[in-house]
């Protein structure tokens, strides 16, 4: 029964890490669009990461190092500020707009180089329907990429998430938001709006997004689903299994939810090279340790590096304090609903292989697997 084992246990391996297609080339790519609307018009600034940009555009990157320099900036400049306004299109009242392209620069989000294109467009006027819509990567259904939407309209703010299918963010004008200045705040007061209500009944229901946005970033994580195999695959009693998962909840909700409302700032590069350690020290444990006890402790103390790697995305975004509690509580059920249904899936598979009496030679081999896998992602990290 030893090659059927092993073959088994290298399958379970295989699907863990072959769910996020793509996941060591470019697993997420990710937009930020700030719209602003004034009586001067609209303002659009628009983010996208370099890797994807090169993607779309592979001229660009004239040394091939998947970054774009100021010089292939500059050299680019027009490309760049097509790519953008062919792929993002803003409707009002049914009718494109033609922006004028303010600047295309580099920028820098939780240290990961950006290029933000700045738009304007002139003809606003109230009570009319704006529209923005996004056909990045939609020829490319292996892309899993998101545009995160932050629409500020004098005191009123909201938020929508662009990825799948739903790429339209829309609403109407309120004359307050293009009124002249002086005369602003009195139509606030007298439509009884507040700087937290106006502008966001409009848009989709961004709870739903956010709870998506989180099933996709575990699920497309794939060196936290790693971390969380490596933790379970060792032999451990039903009550061993619920404590592990319990603490990893615990301690990355706590790191998750402290960073992401800005009380704690770790530097980037500390938590890239942690996690991919994480996976190493649980591969490794597994190997040398015939047993394993009290794991929780150590899934909590790594479960807390992990929390600070899921809150990346939420810390680029500019989301006031004030919606962020919804935001935040949504995008961690999102993660919390595929974790659970991953282990519940992976717990009865390795519980029936426990009873092989070579298992415990499988577990050396797919962790053996697994300390290779981190120590590249490392290697990575280090070079990076």
């Amino acid at each position: 029964m030893q090659r059927p084992l092993s073959w088994l246990l290298s399958l379970l391996l295989c699907f863990v890490l072959l769910t996020p297609q793509a996941a060591l080339a470019h697993p997420l790519s990710t937009s930020f669009s700030d719209i602003s609307i004034s009586p001067s018009g609209v303002d659009l600034s628009f983010s996208i990461d370099d890797l994807s940009v090169i993607e779309l555009l592979p001229d660009v990157d004239l040394n091939k190092d998947n970054l774009i320099d100021d010089n292939e900036r500059m050299a680019a400049t027009t490309q760049i500020g097509d790519l953008v306004i062919t792929n993002l299109s803003l409707f009002l009242a049914d009718e494109m707009q033609s922006p004028m392209v303010q600047a295309v620069e580099k920028s820098e989000k939780k240290g990961k180089p950006f290029i933000t294109v700045k738009l304007l467009y002139l003809d606003v006027k109230p009570d009319i329907a704006i529209k923005l819509q996004d056909d990045f990567y939609t020829s490319n259904q292996k892309s899993n990429y998101v545009n995160m939407v932050s629409i500020r309209a004098g005191q009123d703010f909201s938020e929508a998430i662009l990825k799948d299918s739903n790429r339209v963010w829309e609403s109407v004008i309120n004359p307050k938001w293009v009124a002249a200045s002086t005369d602003a705040s009195a139509a606030g007061t007298a439509t009884g709006e507040t700087a937290e209500t106006a502008g966001s009944h409009e848009t989709p229901s961004t709870w739903w997004a956010f709870f998506t946005l989180g099933m996709e970033h575990i699920l497309f994580g794939y060196d936290h689903l790693l971390f969380l195999f490596a933790l379970i695959l060792c032999k451990q009693s039903f009550r061993q299994y619920l404590s592990i998962i319990t603490s990893f909840t615990i301690a990355h909700s706590i790191t998750l939810t402290l960073a992401v409302l800005g009380y704690i700032n770790v530097p980037e590069r500390f938590i890239e090279l942690a996690i991919p350690i994480s996976i190493c020290w649980v591969a490794i444990e597994n190997i040398i340790r015939d047993k394993v006890n009290h794991r929780w402790t150590l899934t909590f103390f790594f479960g807390l590096i992990h929390g600070m790697g899921f809150a990346g995305i939420l810390q680029e975004m500019t989301i006031p304090k004030s919606h962020m509690i919804t935001s935040l509580l949504s995008f961690n059920l999102g993660i919390e609903v595929i974790q659970l249904t991953l282990i519940a899936i992976i717990l009865p598979i390795l519980s029936r292989l426990q009873g092989f009496a070579q298992y415990r030679r499988g577990v050396s081999i797919a962790s053996t697997v697994i300390v290779v896998l981190g120590g590249f992602w490392l290697f990575q990290q280090i070079l990076g």
